[in-house]
């Protein structure tokens, strides 16, 4: 058996360690359309009333149901979304007021946070990302 110079099996390593990597790199089509998780938003609803809140999103004149959340309670929401448009909450207390949450723009991979008050005649909901 031959033997080889520390060169040339730096060289061979580096050689087999580059092969390997092109192996496994996944090349990304930008014409390919988005995954499902590439498209939606992670929406927690903090609900500091002590009534039962449904909320819904609304995205230009259409309003998505989110579900509901339970009064002094948290509760995540995973919502597909159009990134062009911005975000915007509705929300209804059972048996009591409602308010609506200013738009806000997202992002792919953006957290959204929505706080509904403990008194909505006081205070108004809110929300952010984060």
């Amino acid at each position: 058996m031959k033997a080889h110079s520390p060169s040339t099996l730096v060289a061979a390593l580096a050689l087999l360690v580059g092969a390997a990597g092109c192996g496994t790199t996944r090349a990304l089509n930008p014409f390919a359309p988005p995954s499902a998780s590439e498209t939606q938003i992670r929406v927690t609803i903090e609900n500091q009333n002590f009534g039962d809140a449904t909320i819904h999103a609304l995205r230009g004149g259409e309003r998505i149901r989110l579900g509901q959340v339970t009064g002094k309670s948290e509760q995540n929401f995973n919502v597909r979304w159009n990134f062009s448009l911005p975000m915007e909450f509705e929300i209804h207390i059972v048996g009591g007021q409602g308010c609506r949450v200013r738009p806000i723009p997202v992002d792919p991979g953006d957290r959204i946070w929505v706080r509904i008050p403990t008194e909505l005649s006081l205070q108004a909901c809110y929300s952010g990302k984060g």
